[in-house]
């Protein structure tokens, strides 16, 4: 047993408790909700039977909705948020269109969300919720935390931050000041594609990314491209990106051809710092008719520099290009003259591995990847990497070639899919403005904390 003191604006921050001046109201099946809203005070709670509440709902002052026993709150119609304040909805699903306007916060917690969401300039706050339709957003913010999105996520001039999201596709489009993007450990299962917008990715395993003009910054990715398409498993156009510590796969089927690249940069000021890049292309077959086969000659390709307003360094990066079942050629780098204005202490594998890009400190041999891209044991990148000291690996030793050297290679991502797990509540607890307030509680770490 701990004794934890906090103070009451701590307190109300992390339970999201109300002092006793606010009211609690009942609503019970039969009701009318809206005429509940009506009649409550800005600030009040309703607690809520669980079951179904038939009509369309707005919210027109700050409430905060929480569902009583174990059945949800569902509602069939449409519900709109024109608050001035901030409305919280606790175990809540929503069966029709949801709707925020721009003077409104919303507070979502362990809702389902079965049909469209649409946000103009609201403020929105979402954890632990799931979200079946289109999410659409202009302006405002996004604040998501351990949310899964069914369907398209499509943000215009809206910032995000978002930790552990797993979404399809999410397309983020600026203009004007550059709002913030910042999303850690999430999961895109879909193209991320993001245009203006000032971009911090950390430890996202996801499928392909597109950026547009923006400033990014990548740390520990890992992104999966298998699919037949001539996309690069990261495009970037535009801006600036600094990456780190980050693993890029592109596997190619069923093209005719040059091949696409594991990473194209058009455009940019680029740096890469300890990334493990693959690119892979094999032969497909198909027939037409009665003739055939036709046999796709793809040609994989490591890394893309184009554009006249492009350059690229390279420290510490693996970078292994090779082809499938059938004779061919692979290409390591290529790019315009003087446009890779440093490649240092790399390891490049490809039948042309620099294309003119000259490079003292490289090796050009088979980084002997795992299936994840981390180094087998017998990989020469390891404790190959720049001597440097402000270069070494986490653990005292001389830098690895790849994803997992230096400082930020973290396999656990900071944390895992274990979380501490405090039980705050575990009896009723009264809490009064003004007065500091003791709580006892239970806390117990997981593995790995």
């Amino acid at each position: 047993m701990k004794t934890i003191r906090v103070s009451i604006a701590l307190l109300l921050l992390a339970l999201g408790c109300r002092s006793l001046e606010a009211a609690t109201n009942v609503v019970i099946l039969g009701d009318s909700f809206q005429a509940k809203i009506d009649v409550a005070a800005p600030g009040d709670t309703l607690v809520v039977q669980g079951g179904t509440f038939s009509g369309n709902i707005n919210f027109t002052k700050p409430l905060t909705v929480v569902a009583s026993g174990t059945n949800m709150v569902q509602f069939p119609g449409t519900v709109s948020i024109q608050a001035a304040g901030t409305v919280n909805a606790c175990r809540v699903v929503f069966l029709g269109p949801l709707q925020v306007s721009s003077n409104a916060t919303l507070m979502l917690s362990r809702c389902t969300i079965s049909s469209t969401f649409t946000s103009s300039g609201g403020i929105i706050q979402a954890y632990d919720n799931q979200f079946a339709g289109v999410v659409t957003a202009t302006g405002g913010s996004f604040l998501v935390k351990r949310c899964n999105f069914a369907s398209d996520v499509i943000l215009t001039n809206t910032s995000l931050e978002a930790l552990r999201m797993t979404n399809w596709n999410l397309t983020a489009t600026a203009s004007g000041p550059a709002p913030k993007m910042i999303m850690s450990q999430c999961v895109p299962q879909g193209p991320l594609t993001v245009t203006g917008y000032k971009t911090w990715l950390g430890y996202c395993t996801g499928f392909r990314f597109a950026l547009y003009n923006c400033d990014t910054v990548m740390v520990g990715c890992h992104l999966y491209h298998p699919q037949g398409d001539f996309w690069a498993a990261l495009y970037v156009h535009g801006g600036r990106i600094v990456a780190y510590n980050n693993r890029l796969r592109r596997e190619i089927y069923g093209l005719n051809g040059g091949g696409p690249w594991a990473v194209q940069l058009e455009d940019t000021d680029a740096k890469f710092v300890n990334c493990s890049i693959l690119s892979y292309a094999a032969a497909a077959s198909f027939f037409v008719g009665t003739v055939g086969p036709f046999y796709y000659d793809v040609y994989p390709n490591g890394i893309l520099v184009n554009g006249p307003n492009s350059t690229a360094t390279f420290r510490n990066c693996a970078l292994m290009v090779f082809w499938g079942p059938r004779n061919g050629g692979s290409t390591g780098f290529a790019c315009d003259a003087g446009q890779i204005k440093e490649l240092d202490y790399c390891c490049i594998y490809a039948t042309s591995p620099l294309n003119g890009v000259s490079s003292a400190t490289s090796i050009f041999t088979d980084p002997l990847f795992n299936p994840d891209l981390t180094l087998s044991g017998a990989s020469p990148c390891i404790n190959t990497g720049d001597p440097g000291g402000i270069h070494k690996d986490s653990d005292g030793t001389r830098n690895d070639i790849g994803a997992t050297g230096g400082t930020l290679w973290n396999p656990g991502n900071y944390t895992n899919s274990n979380p501490i797990v405090f039980w705050l509540m575990p009896t009723n607890q009264t809490v009064l403005k003004g007065l500091q307030t003791t709580i006892p509680i239970n806390a117990a770490a997981t593995a790995g904390h």
